[in-house]
């Protein structure tokens, strides 16, 4: 049996802690695994989130003769390699390279790096980490499908993604690629779901769009899209049960938690091709991308998202034209991804047990 001590965001209510308590469920359910948690905050929300059983693992003390392997997960510049233990593995997501930042220094300190696509990995390798690598296919599934309802009418072909302000979510690439390839005819709807903060200057990015395309003069002959306020899972869930294609173009898109669970809940996702080996090539819905030099403003670390790099972009005439063929096929029966839950074989690997 092996001793681990994991350290990182659970107890967040973002991507990262969502991702992060899944991670140590899967821990939790290996009956080779002697567990003990602690949590780290990266954010400022300290409100306390109920993580249910797994308190029981926080509350453990590790013994001296337990220090067997760390596993640290969360932004590296946060995270130091611990002596005393024999094995330190960091836990990360990276949607960029990392080789003029800091980052890279504090991984290589480390024995092993975990990353949760494959693409993640071809990352890190262009970045010429020297820390082995090891990727899962897709990150684990946070389980919680509770739904809370919506009063939802619409009966078309509905489209949907989670978007934000910040350029990396392509909320501008996905909004233009749907306005250009719909009609008012066409019984289409795309809903944009997005924080309660940035609802209305979304809306206001929206109109600027319709502006900018000139397709038609008055913004009323635009097809429809809804622009839903909704900070909760339980929300976000009853979108993923309701609605029909789950639009993920992020730049240098990897695999999340909304990507998974808006299969779990039947929806066919439309995402950039840089999650290809997790839908494999021949999928209908992959996006082709383009690569572009990096231009960021919101740079939360000096050079991170650097114009010394690049990322991949969604192509808007690509988007565009799957978008039409998911309309005009809808009701077709679609391949379905597989999701993969069970990470017993993949966490006995990754700590050689």
């Amino acid at each position: 049996m092996k001793n681990v001590l994991y350290v990182g965001p659970y107890r967040q209510n973002d991507e990262w802690g969502i991702t992060s308590r899944a991670l140590v469920s899967s821990l939790s359910k290996n009956e080779n695994i002697n567990l003990c948690i602690r949590p780290i905050w990266f954010n400022q929300d300290h409100n306390l989130i109920d993580i249910g059983s797994l308190s029981k693992y926080e509350n453990k003390k590790v013994l001296p003769e337990q220090k067997e392997i760390l596993i640290q997960h969360g932004i590296p510049t946060y995270l130091n390699y611990n002596g005393d233990f024999q094995q330190n593995i960091i836990a990360l997501s990276l949607d960029c390279g990392i080789e003029n930042t800091s980052w890279a220094d504090h991984i290589e300190l480390f024995d092993k790096v975990l990353v949760f696509s494959d693409n993640e990995k071809k990352l890190l390798e262009k970045s010429n980490i020297k820390t082995p690598a090891f990727s899962f296919k897709h990150p684990p599934l946070f389980e919680n499908f509770n739904m809370n309802n919506l009063n939802f009418q619409f009966q078309g072909v509905k489209f949907y993604a989670k978007v934000s302000l910040d350029q990396k979510s392509s909320l501008e690439e996905i909004a233009t690629s749907y306005l250009s390839a719909f009609k008012i005819p066409d019984n289409a709807l795309l809903t944009l779901c997005v924080s309660q903060n940035e609802a209305e200057k979304v809306a206001s990015l929206l109109d600027e769009i319709k502006t900018q395309l000139g397709i038609n003069t008055d913004h009323d002959y635009y097809n429809d899209i809804a622009v839903a306020p909704i900070e909760d899972i339980e929300t976000m869930n009853y979108i993923h049960n309701v609605c029909d294609y789950f639009i993920d173009c992020s730049y240098n898109c990897r695999i999340g938690q909304d990507l998974l669970r808006s299969i779990a809940f039947g929806s066919t996702p439309i995402v950039l091709d840089t999650c290809s080996e997790f839908t494999g090539e021949d999928y209908d819905f992959l996006v082709q991308s383009n690569d572009e030099i990096i231009r960021y403003e919101r740079r939360p670390l000096r050079n991170l998202y650097s114009g010394e790099g690049s990322w991949k972009t969604p192509n808007t005439l690509s988007l565009k034209e799957i978008l039409k063929f998911a309309y005009q096929t809808h009701g077709e029966q679609r391949k379905r991804i597989p999701i993969n839950n069970d990470f017993k074989e993949s966490i006995e690997e990754l700590l050689c047990i």
